[in-house]
């Protein structure tokens, strides 16, 4: 079985190339085609989707957390390995712990250290983080920059002994102010972004007597 990934050529630039464009005209069905060298099998994904962490555990006899990380393969935005410069693939791994209404930090790493961790585990032991009391909601944040420059923040959570990457309390969520884009991974903030165009269609939608009328209602409320 052969190894070698497929040279797949797009509208613009060579086969091969991580990325490709095309300017297309509005209320055409035919965009462009891709083509490649061994037979493949195509899909469309959304590459915002896709998260760092697969999964986390705990060991309840020694108090250690593993995180599996995804590879390249299984997460697309991952095309930068071990990096030492600061400003490339894998940067920092915080741990933070949920208490009295915030989260505070009680470990960190920094993961420029040239170790590729596509594809591996990482882990925080429990004389990391002597501060935790074993029952207070704990988030693993994990930043990391793709070869474009682009920062992905993926959480985990690990929430009444159980390890999800989104609580089902909307209180937990690590980073909840928007503005604060750094707190968020990419697929949280396309999410806020798309409803954001929706709500900006729906206003231009309705007519200006009734966009008058929701804003002084929301200013009465307010």
């Amino acid at each position: 079985m052969s190894t070698t990934p497929p040279s797949i050529a797009g509208p613009s630039g060579s086969a091969g190339d991580s990325t490709t464009t095309i300017s297309i005209t509005e209320n055409v069905t035919a965009v462009t085609k891709f083509t490649a060298d061994k037979d493949v099998t195509w899909s469309l994904i959304d590459p915002l989707t896709d998260n760092i962490y697969s999964g986390l555990s705990y060991d309840t006899e020694k108090g250690d957390f593993t995180l599996n990380i995804k590879s390249q393969s299984e997460s697309s935005v991952l095309d930068v390995g071990g990096n030492t410069d600061g400003t490339k693939g894998f940067l920092t791994k915080l741990t933070l712990e949920y208490s009295e209404g915030s989260y505070s930090r009680i470990d960190g790493s920094n993961l420029q250290n040239g170790y590729d961790y596509r594809g591996q585990t990482t882990s925080i032991r429990s004389y990391w983080i002597p501060d935790w009391n074993g029952e207070d909601p704990i988030v693993v944040t994990q930043t990391y920059v793709n070869s474009e420059g682009i920062t992905y923040t993926d959480n985990y959570y690990f929430v009444d002994g159980t390890a999800t990457n989104l609580p089902t309390n909307s209180a937990l969520i690590y980073g909840i102010d928007i503005h604060d884009k750094d707190k968020f991974s990419a697929f949280q903030v396309h999410q806020i972004m798309k409803l954001l165009e929706i709500l900006t269609v729906v206003m231009i939608m309705l007519s200006m007597s009734e966009r008058q009328t929701l804003m002084e209602t929301h200013l009465t409320k307010n």
